[in-house]
């Protein structure tokens, strides 16, 4: 049982995706640099579904007929993963800045600015100029079906939740960016925390026109 639980994991792939370019020589340094490793790895893979369920609630409010629960159900889970994610920061809490520090160099130009999961999900939420993908879809299906279900205003709220989640998550990332670098360059070429923060806008702005009164 185990093995086949291995082989339909590939966690053997899995496991062999840690590669440090600290030698294991380097004891402490070598397993900072693993967990660093890992952390960012765990966010990708988690950050994967999320954009599956993202795409998912999408392509369920451009069909034909929408099943409102059904969309609930991707945007909860999306923003249950995000919130997730976000918890995942405070783990780096238990990696020494001097550790980092001692590491950096061997990232070379690497950085998680280079992520093109996390460039694409920040599209689908609207963050920046562009319109977002998700209200988009959901304009699209309240001209179609209206907007006095409570299901419809129950998805709204899903999504107001996943938004704020998304913003908390934000915000994280910059307070993890400012332990570890402060004012320095990020090892992407940009400025940094300086960066972070002139990237940082509100997710779903154009959700509030679907928000009801109390």
């Amino acid at each position: 049982m185990g093995s086949e639980y291995g082989r339909y994991l590939r966690l053997d792939r899995l496991l062999a995706l840690q590669q440090p370019v600290t030698g294991p020589e380097a004891g402490r340094r070598h397993d900072s640099e693993h967990f660093f490793i890992v952390v960012h790895q765990a966010s990708e893979l988690l950050l994967k579904q999320v954009l599956l369920d993202v795409h998912a609630a999408i392509g369920e409010m451009r069909g034909a007929r929408v099943d409102w629960p059904l969309v609930r159900e991707y945007v909860e889970r999306a923003g249950a993963l995000v919130a997730t994610l976000r918890d995942v920061l405070r783990l780096f809490e238990h990696l020494p800045v001097d550790e980092f520090t001692a590491f950096r160099p061997g990232l070379g130009s690497a950085s998680a600015a280079q992520s093109h999961q996390f460039a694409s999900f920040l599209a689908l939420m609207g963050v920046g100029e562009d319109p977002s993908p998700l209200t988009a879809a959901l304009c699209s299906a309240a001209q179609r079906e209206g907007t006095d279900s409570e299901d419809f205003a129950r998805v709204v709220r899903s999504l107001g939740e996943l938004a704020s989640t998304v913003g908390e998550w934000q915000r994280g990332h910059i307070g993890v960016a400012e332990r570890f670098i402060a004012d320095a360059p990020g090892t992407g070429g940009t400025a940094g925390v300086a960066w972070l923060r002139r990237r940082q806008r509100p997710a779903l702005p154009d959700l509030t026109r679907f928000s009801r009164p109390p």
